[in-house]
């Protein structure tokens, strides 16, 4: 038998006989103070893990209240903080156990799961980042063209493993890496461990920069505007607009799946104008929503605080803030009518309250805004929100499809009872359907998917049409139908359509029902829909009040707009 370094196995646990194990191979000494140095590798990690957490609560300005209903509060910040050290503690007390009482294969194993969290924890962390910031700016303001890159990136390795091939090609490739970290576990952990040394001054800054913001908060709750007072009811007219977020022509009228039943919108074709040809203001809902309320397009827009959002018309280039300019629902009222809006993701009734008679707005579910409302849920709902992203979970649906899935039963709800108020001249609600995530199951009827990443859209081309079918019913059974002019439409077509079957069209649907209408008609003059808002106008001050003069109006407004 050799005597000396090489007697020792290969992976040896413990050099003495009693002693505890070297649970990270260091290129440090293990002397006294291995316990504390190893306390300080997984707090650095779990740190690094709450980079998505951080990357909002460090980096917040007035600005990103804009799309929220409530600013961080102090809870926030304590909540990061003592979730970052209860989690650490739990980790650092089971690799003690590890270092004492686990040999062999066992300990082995152990390191291997410590090294795939090392990996996976961050870089899920910094997925989520990406993504988020891609969609909704730093964090939920303005785009970046950077992040919007990074996003698309992931967005095309997601479709790819939508594939079998890429799955298999995918599972081999995992199986090679698996195989060169096992062979060289103890190098790779001990790479890892002193990496996470490495970062662990991170831990002070964010503590430090957490704290500070605990004390110092002073973000005070956003008040949305007063409204209006009700004037006088005309009952001789009722418009409804509704737009539906993210709502594809192609997939509803021409390349349908063959499963999809979508009785409601189908029979209301039949009985309303049908646009063969309708062009969205834009490609993204903070450009395409504020053109529809202001009736010109924009080209971008970006808050400036938790009440402004500046815009920047494209035609000319002119910057505004948004809401300070005569708008749709300004000029109903002076017009001599009441507006009233449902909203989802932009605040319409911090803009425009001082011109509705009745408004109410959803905030779009994401992991900054679900995490909980108290000190408790927050220890409970951060570090979920780390392992998750707005449409994936390992826990089933995450928090932010739970609170999606939660709005829009209250959405539905409240658009029946804003269609059916008489006193209203406009009834506009803003949809979240069928915009991700994707909670809805066609099969079950129960808002109940889970980690559906592109597929899910065709369930929710089946929830829009049973909101149409729920908007339908609540107009007959209140007697309005027939006297509501009823308009529906989109912001811009499903934008991930490539991934789910390789194909794309810019149309969006355009379905619009005068007053008594029975019978279909189309519409074959292209246009584009930001001139929705003048023909609301026209239909409320008589000017247009039967399908031919409705068809006649966008024919001859339509020319401007191509």
């Amino acid at each position: 038998m050799k005597v000396g370094a090489d007697a020792t196995p290969k992976h040896s646990v413990s050099s003495v006989a009693g002693q505890p194990a070297a649970f990270f191979p260091s290129l440090l000494t293990n002397g006294n103070g291995w316990k504390l140095r190893d306390f300080v590798i997984v707090l650095s990690l779990v740190n690094l893990c709450y980079v998505r957490v951080w990357s909002e609560l460090l980096t917040f300005e007035p600005a990103d209240c804009f799309y929220l209903k409530r600013p961080f509060e102090g809870s926030d910040y304590i909540a990061a903080i003592l979730g970052v050290l209860l989690i650490a503690s739990v980790l650092w007390a089971l690799v003690t156990f590890a270092q004492r009482y686990v040999r062999g294969r066992l300990f082995r194993l152990c390191q291997f799961a410590f090294l795939a969290a090392a990996v996976l924890g961050p870089g899920l962390a910094v997925e989520t980042v990406v993504r988020h910031a891609s969609v909704a700016g730093r964090i939920f303001g303005a785009h970046h063209q950077t992040f919007t890159g990074w996003a698309s990136f992931f967005n095309f390795a997601e479709s790819l493993l939508q594939r079998k091939i890429s799955r298999l090609i995918a599972a081999v490739a995992g199986c090679v890496v698996f195989g060169v970290v096992v062979r060289f576990l103890s190098r790779a952990v001990q790479i890892t461990a002193v990496l996470l040394l490495c970062s662990s001054p991170f831990v002070v800054v964010t503590f430090s920069e957490a704290a500070y913001a605990a004390a110092t908060h002073n973000f005070a709750p956003i008040p949305d505007q007063p409204l209006a007072p009700y004037l006088p009811a005309r009952t001789d007219i009722h418009v409804v607009w509704v737009v539906f977020d993210e709502w594809d022509y192609r997939l509803t009228f021409v390349d349908r799946d063959p499963s999809l039943r979508l009785d409601a919108i189908d029979r209301l074709r039949n009985e309303a104008m049908f646009a063969e040809d309708a062009r969205p203001p834009g490609h993204n809902t903070p450009e395409s929503m504020p053109s529809y309320v202001n009736g010109r397009r924009m080209q971008t827009s970006l808050p400036e605080n938790a009440e402004e959002l500046r815009i920047t018309y494209a035609d000319t280039g002119e910057t505004a803030i948004w809401g300070t300019q005569p708008n749709l629902f300004s000029r109903v009222r002076a017009a001599g009518s009441n507006a009233g809006v449902l909203g989802w993701y932009l605040p319409y009734c911090r803009v425009f309250g001082s011109s509705l008679a009745q408004c109410s707005w959803v905030p779009r579910a994401i992991p900054a805004n679900t995490t909980g409302s108290t000190l408790l849920q927050k220890l409970v709902g951060q570090p979920r929100s780390t392992l998750e992203s707005t449409i994936f979970s390992p826990f089933g649906q995450s928090l932010s499809s739970r609170q999606h899935a939660k709005d829009y039963i209250l959405m539905d709800e409240e658009a029946q009872r804003l269609v059916t108020d008489k006193r209203l001249g406009l009834a506009f609600a803003h949809l979240p359907g069928p915009h991700a995530p994707f909670v809805y199951n066609k099969e079950t009827g129960a808002l109940t998917r889970k980690n559906n990443l592109v597929h899910g859209y065709i369930d929710e081309l089946a929830l829009t049409d049973r909101t149409i079918a729920n908007l339908r019913k609540a107009l007959e059974d209140s007697g309005e139908w027939d006297n509501t002019v009823l308009l529906l439409t989109s912001d811009h077509p499903f934008r991930n359509s490539e991934s789910l079957d390789g194909k794309s069209d810019p149309r969006i649907p355009f379905l619009l029902k005068m007053k008594g209408q029975r019978s279909g008609m189309s519409i074959s003059t292209p246009f584009n829909t930001v001139v929705v808002g003048d023909f609301v106008l026209a239909v409320l001050s008589g000017q247009v009040s039967t399908p031919e003069q409705a068809n006649g109006w966008l024919r001859q407004h339509a020319v401007s707009t191509q």
